[in-house]
């Protein structure tokens, strides 16, 4: 980074462009900055939402470790501008949109009409309302696209055809995690990615060795939905394999626990960022709880369906909480989630 920018702190001079490409330069996600958060409505130039986070204590040594950072895209969408000479929505039309003839995609702004573009929504304690206004400006390079389903099945054509970039270029890319992490699914190996803004999501997965790749853009933001767009893109990708027997119900293999067997796991448990979960027991069943979005509203509550003694399915999903002990005490449970992600959630003491 010190070529392209001079005065920003010693210790963020010697990250490198690979390192913002897979999330490894220890760069501040702006996303998790409260600044960025107070402003996201109104608009902010290229240069304000660098300063947002270029300053700030890096997560760790560049290259030492890893932290998802929308942050490092924005950078990157800069360095674009600076070695190019152009704009990064001119540059992406000239090198991607055009050559792809990607004719309903384009990036976003704050002020275009877009024929025929959906609009955004949210879901809050089960009410159906419009997505809060954010300015386009926020994301720049880091989650602007506006595109659909057909035009990124050109895209990812246009990739295995080296019509952007080589084939070794292209394993490069999936090798180092470039915009993609790496699963597996039925044995095969996987490369996924999901995100959103507001009133908008998406996931995509690609299986080389099928020749498959799937797409998932909604236009509603659902913090609990039935099926998550992930476990949504499992199931078509398991059809597409042609496993026609996928449970989309979340009907595992349970065994029948006493609610005295059960007593051990109740409680409030803490992410290191201080969101609180809970699990509880209703009539024999046992519910895994996510606060409301407004004070004073019911908790949101997913049954839990028992493997064994200590690992729980999420009913209707495919994600599993597993719990830990020391002795015979409840300490921590892990949420594991479709594709291989963990989450360690600390329980709080009595």
């Amino acid at each position: 980074l010190g070529m392209f920018y001079e005065e920003i702190p010693d210790k963020h001079k010697s990250i490198t462009i690979r390192q913002l490409l897979n999330h490894t330069s220890g760069i501040r996600n702006h996303n998790e900055i409260e600044l960025w958060q107070r402003s996201i409505s109104m608009p902010i130039t290229k240069e304000e939402l660098i300063n947002t986070f270029i300053n700030e204590p890096l997560y760790f040594e560049p290259g030492s470790g890893f932290h998802y950072s929308n942050s490092g895209y924005v950078l990157l969408g800069d360095i674009i501008e600076k070695t190019s000479g152009r704009q990064f929505e001119d540059f992406m039309a000239d090198e991607i949109f055009t050559p792809l003839s990607l004719e309903n995609t384009c990036i976003a702004n704050d002020s275009s009409i877009i024929p025929g573009m959906a609009g955004g929504y949210r879901i809050e304690d089960i009410e159906l309302l419009r997505a809060e206004y954010m300015s386009m400006t926020h994301t720049f390079a880091s989650g602007s696209l506006i595109t659909t389903t057909g035009d990124l099945a050109k895209w990812i054509a246009g990739l295995e055809n080296n019509k952007l970039i080589s084939n070794e270029s292209l394993h490069e890319c999936f090798d180092n995690g470039f915009g993609w992490f790496e699963g597996e699914l039925e044995e095969l190996e996987m490369f996924y990615m999901g995100g959103g803004v507001y009133g908008f999501v998406s996931y995509s997965a690609y299986i080389p060795s099928e020749n498959l790749y799937i797409a998932i853009l909604g236009n509603c933001v659902n913090p609990h939905p039935e099926v998550s767009k992930e476990i949504l893109g499992e199931l078509i990708l398991k059809i597409a394999l042609g496993n026609q027997a996928v449970n989309d119900k979340g009907e595992f293999k349970s065994v029948s626990l006493s609610e005295d067997q059960l007593e051990i796991y109740i409680g409030k448990y803490r992410f290191e960022t201080g969101g609180i979960r809970m699990i509880t027991i209703e009539n024999g069943k046992v519910y895994y709880e996510v606060p409301p979005f407004r004070e004073g509203r019911p908790w949101h509550k997913n049954e839990l369906i028992p493997a064994n003694d200590t690992v729980f399915y999420s009913k209707g999903k495919r994600t599993y909480i597993s719990f830990q002990f020391d002795k015979d005490e409840v300490i921590s449970l892990t949420v594991n989630q479709p594709q291989g992600k963990k989450i360690i959630i600390e329980k709080i003491p009595q």
